[in-house]
């Protein structure tokens, strides 16, 4: 269906802290899923009168090491509202969300973490590079109120892969936090040919 998208999230990791040793290693994993329901391929369309929307559920896999920073060793459970507006070529979204994670064992109770972000992007120079800058910050139980801010460049190679980059900065809670970030994206459709032969 062209309504609903399933992202899987693999990192890999370069830790440096200011004291200690740096580590390096695989992060944890995330599968998350989006579920248009406003919009372009949504399950309501409304013509652009108003913004799309769309929800995505996550799960968080602790595949990471915790000893070694680069894991959470907890499993997380997510939900999140994204609200998403194109004027002329400026992308411009909203976040709201809600996440859970607990111990593996499941023997302890959830912990809960509200998230919420602002993010802008557009063209830069030609249509297939666009730069992008956002503000995420989180509410949860124990741990303060982190803000944080990431900036960066996304380059889209082919209409399936997609090349980004950026620099993350903690503002509050976490205001020596500097992360570098690489991605790459490969998207593809598996149902594409049996939907096209039917």
């Amino acid at each position: 269906m062209d309504c609903i998208e399933t992202e899987i999230d693999f990192a890999l990791l370069i830790l440096r802290p200011d004291s200690g040793k740096n580590e390096f290693g695989f992060g944890d994993t995330v599968i998350l899923s989006k579920f248009k329901i406003l919009g372009e391929k949504g399950v309501l369309h409304d013509d652009d009168l108003f913004p799309d929307m769309a929800i995505r559920p996550s799960v968080l896999l602790p595949t990471g090491d915790e000893d070694k920073g680069t894991g959470s060793g907890q499993i997380e459970l997510g939900i999140l509202l994204v609200i998403e507006k194109t004027f002329w070529k400026v992308a411009a979204r909203a976040n709201l969300g809600y996440f859970a994670s607990n111990d593996p064992t499941f023997d302890e109770n959830f912990e809960d973490r509200f998230f919420y972000g602002v993010q802008i992007d557009f063209p830069l120079f030609i249509e297939k590079l666009r730069l992008g800058s956002e503000l995420t910050g989180q509410f949860a139980s124990g741990e303060g109120s982190p803000l944080f801010s990431l900036t960066g460049l996304v380059f889209q190679i082919t209409e399936n892969i997609v090349l980004d980059g950026g620099v993350e900065l903690g503002l509050k809670d976490a205001a020596s936090a500097v992360t570098a970030i690489v991605g790459i994206t490969f998207g593809f459709n598996p149902f594409e040919e049996f939907l096209t032969n039917r």
